[in-house]
């Protein structure tokens, strides 16, 4: 599973593809599904594999026409080679997709492919060059992620993401999006996104490593005259005895929520980004 995936793009907005799952299905009975209008979207097969054992993800795939068509050139291809094999669907369908249906079915498959390295795919499993989306899978998805973007920055276990936050980047319009379990750990790593984007900036990232949190510590140029000149470096990188409260670039450890938000909120605008807290899980 991938825990952090950024792509460039020219739109801030994210499409959502929700996966209707079902399964375990024999492939027998996944021969039966024949609804051109309805028996179409992604699915994955399941078996026995040589490293990781039985029950094992082998091969994520997708369908425009019907699961029964596609499993039966599988079937040919190479299934009936396979061990234990079992197959779940998972349903892409609705007014939403109706447009571009093939299109947004494709992307879902080769963004599932990136984001979980089934080992039996070749195609998609280094880069996704799709458009920006957010993949939410419902029902018996087997072992995939619940959830997951090609602009998600996930930090411990994104199955449970509790809360979403979304930088842009005034200058780009490129959005990160920040899932976690909590609101200030979600500003947390806000700021380390925006030390990365914003590294030439900074000039150096922190005064008292690399962002420590839990210490006081300011940004800072080397010269005065530089309009990104917040306050000069301390002598011996040495912590302010008193924090000045007067800078945006000012973070203490210490902050409660409300004003890690702020102040997030401060630093991300002096940098030309936004920060907004999308959604709250709790």
């Amino acid at each position: 599973m991938k825990t952090a995936v950024k792509i460039d793009a020219m739109s801030v907005n994210t499409r959502t593809v929700r996966v209707e799952w079902e399964g375990p299905l024999s492939l027998d009975e996944v021969k039966e599904l024949d609804d051109k209008d309805a028996d179409c979207g992604l699915y994955q097969i399941y078996g026995r594999h040589i490293i990781f054992g039985l029950n094992s993800l082998l091969y994520v795939g997708s369908t425009n026409a019907t699961f029964s068509q596609r499993l039966r050139n599988h079937d040919v291809e190479w299934l009936a080679d396979e061990e234990s094999v079992f197959i779940h669907i998972g349903r892409i369908n609705g007014e939403d997709y109706k447009a571009d249906r093939g299109k947004v079915i494709k992307d879902a498959e080769a963004l599932t492919i990136y984001w979980h390295s089934p080992p039996y795919n070749s195609r998609n499993i280094g880069t996704y060059n799709g458009q920006r989306l957010r993949v939410v899978n419902r029902g018996k998805c087997g072992s995939l992620d619940i959830e997951f973007s090609s602009t998600t920055i996930a930090l411990g276990n994104p199955k449970e993401p509790k809360f979403l936050l979304e930088l842009t980047d005034m200058n780009t319009d490129n959005v990160y999006e920040i899932w976690e379990r909590d609101e200030i750990a979600c500003y947390r790593t806000c700021l380390e996104k925006l030390s990365e984007i914003r590294e030439g900036s900074f000039k150096k990232k922190v005064l008292l490593g690399e962002l420590g949190f839990g210490k006081e510590y300011r940004y800072f140029s080397d010269n005065p005259n530089d309009p990104e000149f917040i306050n000069p470096k301390f002598p011996n990188n040495e912590k302010p005895s008193v924090p000045i409260e007067n800078t945006d670039i000012y973070v203490n450890g210490m902050l409660n929520t409300e004003q890690m938000r702020n102040r997030t909120k401060k630093i991300a605008k002096h940098f030309k980004c936004a920060v907004e807290l999308i959604s709250d899980k709790t």
